[in-house]
């Protein structure tokens, strides 16, 4: 089956004869591209014979579509203006959502990037739906990230929030180990490529390649990364603390759940309005984040 993601847009240009394997080429089913086509102008073609005529798609024009667009012309701005008050008061209201269920919200160091707003909006959506940790959700967030990449290809952190989707997938639903596994590995690496100062990335490539390549070397490397960009990040502590029990290191797993535990403490002291320095903790310096990091709460 085709990666859902980073299609190149050279090499053979595949004719794809069905709803069915156009939508295999995305990882994604057959709703989903149909609505596509419909929603968001998805280059499909129709067979003559009418509305039950058979469809067809060339993958060198899918991999154009997910390329950034030009600038759209003055009345599409005009249109698109019309819905940007409905999509900031989305983000808005997702933003308070994703605080309430403790994932952190531009929290971590991450390189300069302006985020198109409709990918951003798309990119909380699907974190609301992956922390919720069903089947069901976990495939409405891989449907969102990959939106979100559509209006962004260029957004890191929607391409980090897939992996992590991937990563979570073939454990919580029926999909094979080794797609969900591939897809994550891509999409992370995808997330590092595009912005190597996102713990968030590091921290989804130091995952797929412990279980699912069994790189410990490169896991472990990448789980140090993500740590060095931001001490503050719990989840990166617990999924490294696992990894290392499984490689029988006791000393540095606990090690590394205390800082998970403690990252835990904190956070719930800044919620309540108790500040750490009262009782000897050292303040955060000024480079790093203003508030302290979430916790997801469920493990992985």
């Amino acid at each position: 089956m085709a990666q859902p993601i980073d299609i190149p847009a050279s090499g053979p240009n595949r004719r794809l004869d069905s709803w069915k394997e156009i939508a295999a080429h995305f990882g994604r089913d057959e709703r989903t591209v149909k609505r596509w086509e419909k929603e968001r102008g998805l280059p499909v073609h129709r067979l003559p014979g009418g509305s039950k005529a058979g469809v067809f798609a060339f993958t060198g024009e899918l991999a154009d579509w997910l390329q950034p667009a030009a600038p759209p012309p003055a009345p599409v701005r005009v249109q698109r203006a019309r819905w940007a008050p409905i999509a900031a008061l989305a983000s808005v209201a997702l933003a308070v959502v994703a605080i309430a269920l403790n994932y952190p919200l531009g929290t971590r160091k991450a390189a300069a990037h302006v985020t198109n707003p409709e990918a951003e909006d798309l990119y909380l959506k699907g974190r609301y739906y992956w922390n919720k940790r069903t089947p069901d959700d976990l495939n409405k967030a891989v449907d969102l990230f990959t939106q979100a990449i559509v209006h962004d290809p260029g957004y890191a952190k929607a391409y980090a929030g897939l992996a992590d989707t991937y990563n979570l997938l073939r454990e919580f639903s029926l999909m094979p180990s080794g797609e969900a596994f591939s897809r994550s590995l891509a999409a992370a690496r995808r997330a590092v490529e595009l912005d190597g100062g996102l713990a968030d990335a590091h921290n989804s490539l130091a995952f797929a390649s412990f279980y699912g390549a069994w790189d410990f070397a490169a896991a472990e490397r990448e789980f140090e990364r993500a740590i060095e960009l931001d001490p503050h990040y719990a989840t990166a502590y617990h999924w490294y603390a696992n990894a290392l029990v499984c490689l029988g290191r006791f000393d540095e797993a606990l090690a590394k759940i205390v800082c998970h535990n403690l990252c835990c403490v904190i956070q719930e002291w800044y919620e309540i309005g108790i500040d750490p320095t009262d009782f000897g903790m050292p303040a955060r310096k000024k480079d790093e984040p203003s508030e302290p990091v979430a916790i997801l709460q469920f493990p992985a």
